[in-house]
């Protein structure tokens, strides 16, 4: 057993070893550091950013010629990061009474870390970050050149790099959400994945759907939800469950374009999904003193919205094209995968019943579902577990999370910046000027903001980048801090898939094989009903169970026939394919469903079921004719 392992060390580079061995010191500090460690904030946070630090720079070292211009410049990133975080880690206790007077060595090591950590958030998550934060960087050094009411006073270089380099930057609430909790729900994903849980939900949902029309492709959606809850990334989702399930789409029927966005929407829609949320949720947690039990529980009707919305467009989809369920052999029998394999279900299980019923800590729960996860498998001796799939698991779940922890010392810049020159008043002022004090107005430029400050970056960061740049404008504008918060977190969540830069859909299309515009604009009409439900609890709260049980239930039965006219509008088909003035009519009575008044909800639901009958009397006539 264990000279698998030492045959699994020998065949890596000497860079391979080195990064493997950081990672998994990196998920062990912080296991041993979540329950029988007791370290100092201080010294945790820096040091989970140190050890991203360096496996970024030696993957990228890795790639490169030895002693040419980028090996060179990748090593003394690397010695920068060291020297600079180890400073703060050193000197902490005396920089937290310094604030306002920090000396020279405080500066230049805060120099030196800001520009360690745009480098390597660039070789980590690519240049949409890097840019905006180099923007926030050159307002806040030389915004006092800007006109009013953009610009500053002004502030002294050493000011603004020491409130960088502290507590309100890089080592503020981005950084320390994401070296808590966040870390340990990404190990957990990477345990339930390299123990089997990912093809064991692939099995449940095809076997769950598989002999339904379009089958294939609602499967991939059930398995997408399943793993997708856990796993801190759209795109690790998509490479996780795609692999499997969009051969299969395609094998019975499904066109390769829609193959590839059914499979990015899901698995983009998997992060809005309880009982894990992709562990951003803990972060929103965090950031608004709201208990994730909350959170959760006003999650789950917009998460079923849109599942719901997907499913009704495969189906229409499905019809439209003839294609029925997958041949039985293709078919995994459920009873035997959960006689077999039953175990593998119970880290969920016991996710949601420490959060929602005892309601532990993020933290906690974390830690017991590794430990849950790890211990399953003993049960049921027919699941193999070797030191080699351990060994895996502790180091793709620190692979998984460095680039989320490089992102978030960006983030953290951002908030610093914002909260040192006021721009976030500005903004917030400048977006309620545009909107002309309409709230729909307000929303829309909101989205827009989020869904392009989010492109690219993992979500955890593009959902903290955002609220801090426009969250406190929703809150001032009079919706609830859930509400606001939730808005823009969904569409920090989808744009991973919102052309030109769909990277869900992008990473699907290459599985798929397909144009990856192509793929990227379907998945947005698969996904269109996840950019309305925002607005639809924001003006409507039931649907976020703030309100009766009356409430409730009429707020989810006028958002289901909502769904339903959304999707005969984008895929044309409903029982018979519709003309283009139908479509413009369901999509007109969508959007009536999103306004929550008595009026617009009876003239939504009225015309939809005039259109509907009309449907049903030209699918009879069609027939009569044949």
């Amino acid at each position: 057993m264990f000279r698998d392992l030492v045959s699994y060390f020998k065949k890596m580079s000497v860079y391979q070893k080195l990064i493997c061995a950081l990672c998994i010191f990196l998920s062990v500090y912080n296991l041993l550091a979540a329950t029988v460690v007791r370290i100092n904030y201080w010294v945790h946070y820096p040091m989970n950013l140190l050890i991203a630090a360096l496996v970024i720079c030696l993957t990228s070292m890795e790639k490169r010629e030895k002693l040419s211009p980028g090996f060179i410049f990748d090593g003394l990133v690397m010695v920068g990061a060291v020297v600079s975080i180890g400073y703060y880690m050193a000197n902490y206790s005396e920089m937290l009474f310094r604030t306002t007077k920090p000396t020279q060595l405080d500066t230049l090591f805060g120099i030196i870390c800001i520009a360690a950590c745009l480098v390597i958030t660039r070789k980590a998550t690519g240049n949409g970050l890097f840019i905006v934060t180099v923007g926030f960087l050159i307002y806040g050094f030389f915004g006092q050149y800007l006109p009013k009411p953009f610009g500053h006073a002004g502030f002294k270089v050493s000011r603004l790099v020491r409130m960088i380099f502290g507590e309100v930057g890089i080592f503020g609430s981005p950084l320390t959400a994401t070296a808590t909790f966040v870390f340990l729900f990404c190990l957990f994903g990477a345990f339930l994945q390299n123990f089997a849980g990912g093809q064991f939900f692939i099995d449940l949902a095809t076997g769950a759907a598989g002999k339904f029309r379009g089958g294939a492709a609602q499967g991939a959606v059930i398995s997408s939800a399943l793993f997708g809850t856990v796993s801190g990334s759209a795109i690790a989702n998509v490479v996780t469950t795609g692999t499997f399930t969009i051969p299969l789409m395609k094998k019975t029927g499904y066109k390769d374009y829609f193959a590839g966005a059914v499979e990015a929407v899901a698995s983009t829609g998997g992060q809005i999904m309880p009982p894990v949320m992709g562990a951003t949720a803990f972060i929103m947690a965090e950031m608004t003193g709201i208990p994730y039990s909350e959170i959760c529980k006003a999650a789950m009707i917009p998460a079923a919205l849109f599942f719901f919305s997907v499913f009704i467009m495969i189906d229409m989809e499905a019809v439209k094209l003839g294609l029925k369920g997958l041949e039985p052999e293709l078919i995994p029998d459920i009873k035997q995968i959960m006689k077999d394999k039953w175990p593998l279900l119970s880290p969920l299980v016991g996710i949601i019943i420490m959060l929602l019923v005892f309601k532990m800590s993020s933290s906690r729960t974390a830690v017991i579902a590794i430990v849950i996860t790890i211990l399953a498998p003993l049960i049921k001796r027919n699941i193999k577990i070797t030191p080699t799939m351990v060994v895996d698991a502790l180091a793709d779940g620190a692979r998984s999370c460095v680039g989320i922890l490089a992102s978030c010392t960006c983030a953290g810049i951002i908030i610093a910046v914002l909260a040192v020159t006021g721009l976030g008043v500005k903004l917030g002022s400048l977006l309620i000027s545009l909107s002309g004090g309409y709230l729909i107005w307000l929303l829309f430029f909101t989205m827009v903001i989020t869904i392009i400050l989010g492109m690219g970056l993992p979500t955890p960061s593009a959902y903290i980048v955002c609220v801090s740049v426009v969250g406190q404008t929703l809150v001032e504008a009079g919706i609830p801090l859930m509400a606001a918060h939730l808005f823009i977190f969904y569409y920090a969540i989808l744009s991973t898939v919102t052309p030109p830069v769909a990277m869900s859909a992008y990473t699907a299309a290459g599985i798929a094989r397909s144009n990856p515009n192509k793929t990227g604009w379907q998945g947005l009409r698969l996904g269109l009903v996840a950019f309305i439900v925002p607005y639809m609890f924001v003006f409507g709260p039931a649907l976020l169970m703030n309100g009766t049980a009356l409430e409730v239930v009429r707020a989810l039965c006028t958002s289901v026939i909502g769904v339903v006219c959304l999707g005969a509008s984008m895929i044309g088909y409903l029982k018979n394919k519709i003309n283009m003035f139908s479509r413009i009519i369901f999509l007109a009575c969508a959007l009536m469903l999103i306004d929550t008044t008595f009026l617009t909800d009876v003239v939504g639901i009225g015309i939809a079921a005039v259109m509907f009958f009309l449907s049903m009397r030209h699918k009879e006539a069609s027939k009569a004719t044949e």
